[in-house]
């Protein structure tokens, strides 16, 4: 009962209160914008990041060799949009190449 599924929304930014995570601004299918704030906890469970070659270049396994060409097959939205929301308010990303 106290948790929220929020689907077909896109997470534009996390709101913060004393260095904390305490809810979210989404804009739905429709163009409208919702704040949602004063959460207990806040689970930030977005899509990966493999569509983004950027992001998988940068964390590409170092004992590796990047690939001369490589087959992007993760979903549309698979981008890094989670990651860097994020990053934004000071988290840190850690063992992405482990993906």
């Amino acid at each position: 009962d106290n948790v929220l599924f929020m689907w077909n929304a896109r997470a534009d930014n996390l709101l913060v209160e004393e260095g904390r995570v305490v809810g979210i601004e989404t804009l739905d299918l429709r163009g409208e914008t919702t704040t949602r704030n004063a959460a207990d906890t806040v689970v930030l469970a977005t899509g990966g990041f493999q569509n983004n070659l950027q992001m998988v270049r940068e964390f590409w396994p170092s004992e590796f060799r990047f690939p001369e060409r490589i087959l992007v097959g993760s979903g549309r939205n698979s981008v890094g949009h989670g990651h860097k929301l994020a990053q934004g308010v000071g988290a840190e990303l850690v063992k992405m190449d482990h993906q």
